[in-house]
């Protein structure tokens, strides 16, 4: 029997990565924050999936990273790709539910700390076309709720 859950898993499995974006932006952002290249820092990826942004991170940086999702499946994944890449002594990974995630992890934030969630959501049921588009040719099984029209 196929849960919701399978159906996540196989979907997002084999993918790169279970979000927008690719390498060239994660290391934009890292830039961007100004962050020392060599300084030890600690980092936390809640929700990780297998792993892609964090992966550039733990190549780019001298930094632990803890790597936390909700899908054993993806921390598997991630685990071969982190041992592929000779990264794999910079990571660890935790398996922990959505809403108890969020709610546990507040108190690990130091003072001026941010918890980021970033999630697939659409406020509209007309997208404009190009996102269409896009969804469609990447993810089309996001895609097949929303109605067919051009905005």
């Amino acid at each position: 029997m196929i849960t919701d859950y399978g159906l996540l898993i196989d979907l997002h499995k084999q993918g790169h990565r279970q979000g927008p974006g690719r390498e060239a932006e994660t290391e934009k952002a890292i830039n961007l924050a100004t962050i020392d290249r060599t300084a030890p820092v600690k980092i936390a990826d809640i929700g990780c999936g297998t792993g892609a942004s964090a992966l550039v991170l733990a190549k780019c940086l001298n930094a632990k990273i803890m790597m936390v999702d909700f899908l054993q499946d993806f921390l598997s994944v991630l685990k071969e790709k982190a041992e592929n890449m000779e990264v794999a002594d910079r990571i660890s990974t935790y398996n922990i539910g959505f809403e108890k995630g969020v709610a546990d992890w507040r108190r690990y934030l130091k003072t001026g700390g941010l918890l980021v969630v970033s999630e697939i959501t659409w406020m509209t049921d007309s997208l404009p076309w190009e996102l269409q588009d896009h969804w469609i040719a990447n993810i089309p099984k996001l895609m097949s709720p929303l109605p067919k029209d051009r905005c």
